[in-house]
Order: structure tokens, then C-alpha cells, then sequence
């Protein structure tokens, strides 16, 4: 549970989760948040990658 929202896979330590299916209302509150959202595993690598 992150931020109040349920999720199945993520990096909290880097603000960055996988999509699966996930409401649109979620995505937009995280995203809002300052978290990296995407269901497209090659977005979520690139996130990581660019961890500062």
C-alpha cells in the first residue's frame, strides 16, 4: 500500500511502480504525488536507471 493506494510491484525507495491494473484515479493521485507509473516494463527500467 503506497500513499493509500494499493500495489503489486514497486520501488518505493525510488518512486517508481508498475501499472497492473491500477485505476486511472490512482495513477493520476501518484503520479501527482510525485511517483513514476507505467504498465510497460521498459518505462520502468528507464526510471531506474535514471535514480539519482
Amino acid at each position: 500500500m503506497l500513499d493509500g493506494i494499493a500495489i503489486d510491484i514497486a520501488w518505493p525507495d525510488d518512486r517508481v511502480a508498475l501499472a497492473v491494473d491500477m485505476a486511472p484515479e490512482d495513477v493520476e493521485e501518484l503520479t501527482a504525488a510525485g511517483w513514476r507509473i507505467s504498465s510497460e516494463v521498459a518505462d520502468i527500467m528507464a526510471a531506474l536507471d535514471r535514480r539519482d
